[in-house]
């Protein structure tokens, strides 16, 4: 008997199903720590009775005639719904799954980390390596009570860089997070010598006494300060009446220069898929269009309590983003360095998700700066951190925004100039 031949008259729900397979490899000052390998399995259920979903998870095999009990159960004490499930479709097929992926074999995941510790120590011989790289395989199925079935395959190669130099009482540390879905998309020597730039930069002290300055955020603080934008946009802070953006699509928000897509189907996105968590077809779609609010990211439920339709951005835990793709600018990062007489470039930070994000109010601890002067690089900045309302930054605080761009886990972004930002040195 098939799943849904299962169910009660009147009753209707999901299956999803995801098969993961994964395997890691650590290595901790410059050494071979750890190799860590393993499969798991997530079944989850959800079941609607007479308007109120149930939900059961299961990560071991068992009785599924035992499992949709449990969830009818569950949705006597479920929260009431008034959605209705997508029917058959026909999703997109995005290019997410490496083939080759699976026939790497351990040698070919630790030897670009030993040559990568190899030749990053060619710089200084102290220098302290740390690196995990995890491939990792995903089978998801989704079925519905509604004819829906679809399955993919999705591959990702998740890697931590970091470096670390310790000269005298200077602790210098320095770290990337490639998150590609094709294994040969992870450039190892690129990787490598942009963290060595920043080592380089960051061996002289500089001081910086308090103050505004410009701000030059590469593409990982940039993504950092993001927070509230995504926050807001989401269509479950948008329901519940938490988002200040509630009720304001079409309405000018940030500067025309700013523009953010969502980018369900393109190829090799992080977060690309054919269909989301709930079987709508993925797609690509504005969320911020030179400066106006265009859509919010939905699931069924969201985009049923605001009456939108929903698009394709449900995740297993609500709405969430597919890839966040930002148009870029006209300048290369030399430039908008050169044009800088004294302001700071931030390369890291640390906090920085604190505050409220439905006020668009982002703080936190430059873990590493650099002062610039006279569009140089003068040196790094210690004991820094940084204050601004990243709504009011986006909106008449853009000095420039780079040409060129960089993922940060899902999303696409260009550095950016913000001019002024409030900067405090502790003590």
């Amino acid at each position: 008997m098939g799943f849904f031949e299962m169910l009660q008259t009147g009753e209707k729900g999901d299956l999803y199903r995801k098969k993961t397979s994964h395997t890691t490899v650590q290595f901790s000052n410059n050494r071979l720590k750890k190799i860590n390998s393993g499969e798991s399995n997530r079944d989850i259920i959800r079941l609607i009775k007479n308007g109120q979903l149930g939900l059961v998870e299961n990560t071991k095999p068992d009785n599924q005639v035992r499992l949709i009990e449990l969830a009818r159960e569950a949705s006597e004490f479920g929260p009431r719904v008034d959605f209705s499930l997508p029917g058959p479709g026909r999703p997109g097929t995005p290019d997410i799954w490496d083939s080759k992926l699976e026939d790497l074999r351990l040698d070919d995941l630790i030897q670009p980390a030993i040559n990568f510790i190899e030749e990053a120590t060619k710089y200084h011989p102290d220098l302290q390596v740390e690196i995990s790289a995890r491939k990792e395989s995903n089978i998801i199925e989704l079925e519905n009570s509604s004819g829906f079935f679809g399955e993919f395959k999705q591959s990702q190669v998740k890697i931590l860089l970091g470096l670390r130099l310790i000269e005298g009482k200077n602790l210098l540390n320095s770290y990337s997070f490639p998150y590609r879905t094709h294994w040969q998309d992870i450039n190892w020597e690129q990787e490598r010598e942009n963290l060595l730039q920043k080592i380089d930069w960051g061996r002289k002290n500089v001081p910086l006494p308090p103050g505004n300055y410009p701000v030059l955020f590469l593409p990982e603080t940039f993504g950092d300060i993001l927070h509230p934008v995504e926050a807001c946009l989401n269509g479950q802070s948008v329901a519940r009446g938490l988002s200040p953006w509630e009720g304001k699509l079409g309405q000018e928000l940030f500067s025309r220069e700013i523009s953010f897509f969502n980018q369900g189907l393109l190829d090799k996105g992080p977060n690309s898929k054919p269909f989301d968590r709930e079987g709508v077809s993925c797609s690509s779609f504005p969320l911020i269009e030179k400066g106006e609010l265009k859509s919010y990211f939905l699931d069924l439920e969201t985009a049923e309590t605001l009456s939108l339709p929903p698009t394709g951005t449900a995740g297993e835990n609500g709405p969430e983003i597919n890839n966040l793709i930002m148009e870029p600018g006209n300048k290369k990062l030399e430039e908008m360095l050169g044009e800088i007489d004294e302001g700071i470039l931030v390369a890291g930070t640390m906090g920085a998700w604190a505050g409220n994000p439905y006020g668009g109010q982002v703080s936190g601890n430059i873990s590493l700066g650099y002062k610039i002067k006279n569009g140089k690089i003068q040196g790094r900045i210690k004991d820094a951190m940084f204050s601004l309302n990243v709504f009011q930054a986006l909106k008449n605080r853009v000095a420039a925004i780079g040409s060129e761009r960089e993922w940060v886990e899902n999303m696409f972004l260009p550095a950016i100039l913000i001019e002024p930002v409030s900067i405090s040195i502790k003590g």
